[in-house]
């Protein structure tokens, strides 16, 4: 899922300044516009794109319509103030969005909402629109660092989950920082290592086990040393007789990089939702 980055996160934009390439006929498309807010409308047009265009991205992401985007913040002291980003498989998939978005807006996510009375166009200027070839975006400095950043937490998340699932208490534990805090439902709030391996680690006579865990993170930001992500996770659960039961829920983590590079939970709070 997409990262919204917050303003402190200019450095990863230069990934993306000067860069004029055309694509090429094959490989990963970006589509980049650069978006600047009328006066005094900033906070509206935020909201603007964040009710309609995240929608709309997420919905195409979820019809592979997309492979992924990102909306980003400049510190202000650019020509723009918004940076949208949408990520295409290859050519065939970006000749195809017109279409694709249409659909989207005339069926799952009827006319754009307007905020506070106005439209898109009553709230911002594009100042710029681009096309890269994902090859053509270069990391470099301070962009790769939150990158590597971005991608370490990704790969924490997903362990977690084969963790759980695998029984591994020990490398669930050792997923959390030695100061961590835990806020489980029902519980008062569980801190350090050795009460937060009790807890994961399930008494000897229960029978039912975890069979399958995944975390969805919805917003992954990143800045000086620590994180946040939030999003649903889902799980099921598998009695003795083979029996499963699925569950869902919503969370929110707080990352801190405890060396360069290394990323641990700090603090993790989560709850059940209704099952759909």
């Amino acid at each position: 899922m997409p990262i919204r980055y917050t303003r402190t996160l200019f450095p990863l934009l230069i990934l993306l300044l000067f860069h004029n390439t055309l694509p090429a006929q094959s490989g990963a498309i970006w589509t980049v516009d650069y978006v600047k807010a009328k006066e005094g409308q900033y906070a509206d047009m935020l909201t603007y794109y964040r009710a309609n265009w995240v929608r709309a991205r997420q919905i195409a992401q979820e019809k592979a319509y997309i492979t992924d985007f990102r909306l980003l913040l400049s510190p202000g002291d650019t020509s723009w103030d918004v940076l949208l980003m949408t990520r295409y498989a290859d050519r065939a998939q970006r000749d195809q969005a017109e279409a694709h978005f249409q659909e989207i807006f005339s069926s799952d996510l009827p006319a754009p909402a307007p905020v506070n009375g106005k439209s898109g166009r009553e709230l911002r200027t594009i100042v710029k629109s681009q096309e890269l070839e994902e090859d053509s975006l270069v990391a470099a400095g301070p962009a790769r660092r939150i990158l590597e950043a971005e991608a370490t937490i990704r790969r924490n998340i997903a362990s977690f989950s084969e963790n759980l699932v695998n029984g591994q208490w020990d490398a669930v534990a050792d997923a959390y920082t030695d100061d961590a805090k835990l806020f489980p439902p029902q519980f008062d709030i569980l801190q350090g290592t050795d009460a937060i391996r009790d807890y994961w680690t399930p008494p000897a006579e229960r029978k039912n086990r975890i069979s399958y865990h995944r975390i969805t993170p919805l917003e992954i930001s990143i800045s000086d040393g620590q994180a946040f992500d939030w999003g649903y996770y889902e799980g099921k659960t598998r009695n003795e007789a083979g029996e499963e039961t699925y569950w869902r829920g919503k969370y929110l983590i707080i990352w801190k990089e405890t060396e360069p590079g290394v990323w641990k939970i700090y603090a993790d709070c989560w709850n059940r939702s209704p099952a759909p």
